[in-house]
């Protein structure tokens, strides 16, 4: 591996761990949103299918009491908003109300990755030009393009329509995922369907879990991990 990508990935945890101090990554929800329509959740402290969730906010709202394990209190998310106000935290307040998140502690990936101090994995995701939103030409600090830098590949039926990929000549990816997503609930998907959706859903928050366990291992001792476990935590940034 080359000498600026284990730099980037080391600023990037530095970063991480001085943002949100007592952030552990096995002891938080992982979730992302899909256009309002759909909510996805990894919870790593979890076994086998249980670990992903894919759910309809009207689900939810009927069962809110089953979101949070017992004892969890963090949930990260990859958003724009920065630190204070990320946006996808306004957005499930309101889809689900307040009360579900109520002494949640956020931590935003998106805001760690934009920080003025990760300049080396910025620059790395700008110069490999690995992702773009199809009709632009500057290059976004999206999750794919974490995900790359990291080392973390999707099959091209779980990537994006909207995006062009370098390792694909510049071709889009396969999934559109809000029209798969409305195809599900009106139950006019195939099963080879909902199964590349499950799979693009789940893909979103797993690696979101791998980035931060990775770059915990990378910034922690072995033994610096198990006594974090041990000590009374707060996440701050």
């Amino acid at each position: 591996m080359s000498t600026a990508l284990e730099e980037a990935k080391s600023q990037f945890a530095e970063t991480l761990f001085k943002d949100y101090k007592n952030f552990i990554p096995t002891q938080a929800v992982y979730l992302d949103i899909e256009g309002e329509m759909a909510i996805n959740f990894f919870y790593p402290m979890l076994k086998g299918e249980d670990r992903f969730k894919f759910l309809f906010p009207e689900n939810i709202r009927q069962r809110s009491e089953h979101l949070l394990p017992s004892g969890v209190d963090t949930i990260v998310i990859f958003s724009g908003g920065g630190y204070d106000d990320p946006d996808e935290k306004q957005k499930l307040i309101q889809m689900l109300g307040n009360h579900i998140f109520a002494g949640i502690n956020w931590v935003n990936l998106h805001a760690v990755l934009r920080n003025k101090n990760n300049k080396k994995i910025k620059k790395l995701i700008r110069d490999s030009r690995y992702c773009r939103f199809h009709s632009e030409k500057r290059i976004r600090y999206s999750l794919e393009n974490l995900e790359h830098v990291f080392g973390l590949t999707r099959d091209i039926s779980i990537r994006s329509h909207n995006h062009c990929y370098k390792d694909l000549g510049g071709g889009r990816g396969e999934m559109q995922i809000l029209s798969t997503i409305q195809r599900y609930k009106t139950k006019k998907s195939s099963s080879v369907e909902i199964e590349k959706m499950k799979a693009y859903c789940k893909k979103d928050v797993e690696s979101m879990f791998k980035i931060t366990s990775v770059s915990e291992k990378r910034k922690f001792t072995k033994k610096q991990r198990y006594e974090r476990r041990r000590s009374p935590r707060h996440v701050q940034n």
